[in-house]
């Protein structure tokens, strides 16, 4: 009777693979893993780096860089490009933040690359993962949560979890270890029943045609015109008060008053003063508050 033996496959919900080759003059060490070091409820992807002169030991003195050194780990280690494409993202290659951090650089683009940027329509796409086509799609979002929408059915969140599922594969292979999925929740926050109900009543209601986005804008614009003129009346107004209150002092205790008086605008008042020296006798101030017709609201005081 035949007996046939078989080993089981040991199981990590962390995974960890170290390699390094020897490149010239120095030696480039990486590291790759797959699990909730940072203790935020999923478990996510990281490849990183360093490079040390060879036949030294690995202090500072010999240290050439490191981090996440992926242009020299895609040229030493061309087989770990689909782990740098995935650096950071969770173990359904969902990356930090999607819908917020996707939005917000669909219309705020990168440090270095704007959206009015020829490149940057191909540095979204790589760096996200899409093609041109789903980038136009995303593109006519107006706001996060269809942005997020989209990421559903567009079938990006599927296609991300694809790339993750070969990656994590090949990190089995690499560990000799299959991975077990604790994570508590994904970097994608799901929209609710209700965002969902709403986002379909406005595409039913026509909220993101042509013409309810130019009202909207119009609107909009209307609003920030508002506001600019309701800033330059409340100036003007502030200017004209107290153009009115030192023109009293100037009538009635000229020019030698008006250079003796300042008036605050924060609490509408004239005060006379206001330095500490070439003040005015008080009795000729009193006399000059008692000729006055000031405007109403106000007040006057004399400095100390």
């Amino acid at each position: 009777m035949n007996t046939q033996q078989t080993t089981e496959l040991k199981s990590s919900n962390d995974l960890r693979f170290n390699t390094q080759k020897n490149i010239g003059k120095n030696v480039i060490y990486v590291k790759i893993r797959l699990n909730d070091e940072c203790k935020n409820g999923h478990q996510d992807f990281s490849i990183t780096g360093d490079i040390y002169e060879a036949g030294k030991p690995k202090t500072d003195r010999y240290f050439i860089s490191g981090g996440c050194i992926h242009d020299e780990i895609e040229k030493y280690f061309p087989e770990f490009i689909p782990f740098i494409k995935l650096h950071l993202c969770d173990y359904k290659g969902i990356p930090m933040h999607a819908s917020a951090n996707g939005f917000y650089h669909l219309r705020n683009g990168f440090n270095k690359t704007k959206p009015d940027n020829k490149a940057f329509k191909a540095e979204y796409c790589k760096y996200y993962r899409i093609n041109e086509g789903q980038f136009d799609a995303l593109n006519s979002c107006e706001n996060e949560l269809q942005f997020s929408v989209m990421l559903q059915t567009l079938g990006i969140l599927k296609q991300w979890e694809m790339e993750a599922n070969k990656a994590i594969e090949t990190l089995e292979m690499l560990t000799d270890t299959k991975f077990i999925v604790d994570s508590k929740r994904t970097q994608y926050i799901a929209p609710t029943a209700d965002q969902l109900a709403d986002e379909k009543h406005k595409q039913e209601t026509g909220y993101y045609t042509l013409e309810a986005k130019q009202a909207r804008e119009a609107a909009k614009f209307g609003k920030l015109l508002g506001k600019l003129e309701a800033e330059r009346d409340k100036e003007i107004n502030k200017a004209t008060l107290e153009f009115e209150a030192k023109k009293q002092v100037l009538i009635h205790g000229g020019e030698i008053a008006l250079n003796n008086v300042i008036f605050y605008t924060h609490t509408n008042t004239l005060t006379f003063n206001w330095r500490s020296y070439d003040n005015l006798p008080v009795e000729t101030i009193d006399k000059i508050i008692s000729s006055m017709q000031l405007p109403e609201g106000v007040t006057v005081s004399i400095g100390k």
